[in-house]
């Protein structure tokens, strides 16, 4: 049991569920459009991608913070970043030339994001203050990482209300599962000099604004499954949804461990699960 938990604790501690729940939901995406799903270069290219960004933001903070306390864990982290770097270097020549335009506006977005944190001037630290941003960057990356681009890869046309519906569903579900952690970061954030919506709204309001973002996913999710004539697979959406809910109004879940790193970021592939095996009833 000790090396079977050596391996869990390795993939919970180095971000590897946020990854995998990254692939799921485009996963997700191709079940959506009644594409097969299938592994392919972008499909690593996402689940590295998605390493190297946690695990990088997480070395920037180790450097600051306790870097020299814990120097063996700072290595080990060091040669993780490393290593993703030149996976994804090498995984770019696999995938096609169409998607680098997307890829650098992205990677772009995510800089002018992560720039307040690595340099410290009045001027680039605005964004820090701006309460919504946070959680608005994370939804709308995640949601054209794993809708956008997947949809273009499988040259799938869809109307524009069927897009909408779509981008807005993921984008409410990804605002879901952020608030939480906007809760949890509250302190280190206000501490980076980061503003947060957790800094300008009550727990009760983060609360009802968690139930407004699910029900949006599923107002929006039931608008394309409806025009596609597929309205049973709205149950995988509602199961998921009760299940983020006392996942997230539980106290006692909350003080687990593992609530954050695996039954939060793990909901994303738990979503995808139930959408694969209801679409196939």
């Amino acid at each position: 049991m000790k090396p079977l938990k050596s391996i869990f604790n390795f993939l919970v501690q180095y971000n590897f569920i946020v990854a995998f729940g990254a692939v799921a939901l485009s996963f997700q995406t191709m079940v959506l459009i009644k594409k097969e799903v299938e592994l392919s270069a972008y499909t690593f290219l996402l689940f590295l991608a998605c390493l190297l960004d946690y695990n990088l933001h997480r070395l920037i903070k180790f450097k600051y913070q306790n870097g020299s306390q814990n120097p063996e864990n700072f290595l080990r982290l060091k040669m993780l970043v490393v290593v993703l770097i030149l996976g994804i270097s090498i995984n770019l020549f696999f995938i096609s030339k169409a998607l680098y335009m997307d890829l650098f506006y992205i990677g772009t977005l995510t800089i002018v994001y992560t720039l307040p944190f690595v340099f410290k001037n009045k001027y680039i630290n605005v964004i820090k203050k701006i309460p919504f941003l946070k959680t608005a960057m994370l939804a709308f990356v995640w949601t054209y990482l794993t809708l956008n681009i997947p949809i273009k890869l499988a040259n799938t046309i869809l109307d524009e209300t069927e897009f909408i519906a779509l981008f807005a569903s993921r984008f409410f579900f990804i605002s879901a599962i952020t608030l939480p952690f906007d809760l949890r970061d509250k302190k280190t954030d206000l501490k980076d000099g980061v503003k947060s919506l957790a800094h300008i709204l009550t727990v009760s309001q983060l609360n009802l604004l968690t139930y407004l973002s699910l029900g949006m996913m599923n107002a929006m999710m039931w608008i394309y499954l409806n025009k596609n004539q597929w309205s049973i697979l709205c149950f995988a959406f509602l199961i998921s949804s009760a299940i983020l809910l006392v996942l997230t109004q539980s106290q006692k879940i909350k003080h687990n461990r593992y609530f954050y790193l695996v039954m939060l970021d793990g909901c994303l592939v738990l979503q995808f699960i139930l959408v694969y095996l209801i679409a196939k009833i």
